[in-house]
């Protein structure tokens, strides 16, 4: 019987700060990304540091402990570059750190070290968080087993569902500080260069009369872009017995019709939706974020004829 698997997180924050790790990349152009900020979309340039899972480019950067949410150590974040459909790349992440103290929503009172961990989407004006917050110290060995303090949700499993892309991906940050320890002696790695712009290649981009704001360097201009109506979409307005357009309104995807009258207007302009997840990530990608979608959206997609159902019926 192998031996437990103990999550201890100065072990875990010193693996991924590690200059002689041997698992950690140096990309001589860091990415640009844009989050929001203050409501308006900022572009950010990671650190330039990156571990390799499953194929995929993950960077590491370090931030202060945050003192007014009883943070007694710093953070370290994961960063995964996410395409949007307007053509840039976004900040998708996953934060570690230590609070000393944690209280769920009953009240109840965790006395002890807490590891605040969550998936943070930066890609809209609304902030999309998961959490699962769990007791440092613990065998880590089955982390779907992974107990979730501060959420109704019962465990990380539950959280982050096995079947989705999330999963392997938080299994492996978890575990392998623990699993795949630094050799004793290793050279450090390159000195990271100075952040550089990655240049961006929008996906397969169509322009039409259809004029929008973007931010651009720091300075605001209008670029033409069109979005592009999928057949997923166009099923699923045939079921509904719409009909529908590419919107004349620069900020949405879709106008609604039906018998020949515009009934809505729907879609936010610059964010995927569910056809558009499973062709660029495949489809388990694609469902988890159609779940968090309609999570979030549950109080306004079941309104008959609202744009919000008629977003989720014919986008998601």
């Amino acid at each position: 019987m192998s031996s437990p698997i103990i999550f201890d997180y100065d072990v875990f924050f010193k693996y991924y700060t590690n200059p002689r790790n041997p698992w950690i990349n140096v990309d001589p152009k860091p990415p640009r990304l844009r989050v929001y900020k203050d409501r308006r979309p900022t572009v950010i340039t990671k650190s330039g540091l990156y571990i390799i899972i499953n194929g995929q480019k993950i960077y590491i950067d370090v931030l202060p402990k945050d003192t007014s949410q009883n943070g007694i150590t710093d953070r370290v974040l994961f960063t995964i570059p996410t395409l949007m459909d307007d053509g840039y790349y976004w900040d998708v992440h996953y934060q570690f750190g230590i609070r000393d103290k944690f209280t769920k929503p009953d009240r109840d009172l965790y006395n002890g070290k807490v590891v605040y961990f969550h998936k943070s989407d930066k890609t809209s004006l609304r902030k999309n968080r998961d959490n699962c917050y769990y007791l440092t110290n613990q065998d880590i060995t089955n982390i779907e087993n992974i107990e979730c303090l501060e959420s109704n949700v019962g465990n990380m499993s539950e959280r982050f569902p096995i079947t989705e892309a999330d999963f392997p991906i938080i299994k492996e940050i978890i575990q392998r500080p623990f699993l795949k320890p630094v050799p004793a002696s290793v050279p450090a790695p390159v000195p990271v260069p100075a952040p550089a712009a990655v240049p961006v290649t929008p996906s397969a981009p169509t322009y039409a009369s259809i004029t929008r704001k973007t931010i651009n360097g720091g300075a605001r201009k209008t670029r033409k872009i069109r979005y592009v109506i999928t057949d997923y979409t166009r099923a699923q307005a045939k079921r509904l017995g719409v009909t529908i357009r590419p919107s004349t309104n620069p900020d949405k995807k879709l106008d609604v019709f039906k018998d020949g009258v515009k009934v809505a207007s729907c879609g936010a302009r610059g964010y995927n939706d569910y056809p558009t997840f499973w062709r660029k990530f495949g489809k388990k990608y694609a469902d988890s974020r159609r779940r968090l979608y309609k999570q979030r959206h549950e109080k306004d997609r079941h309104v008959v004829g609202s744009a919000g159902y008629y977003a989720d019926k014919l986008l998601w």
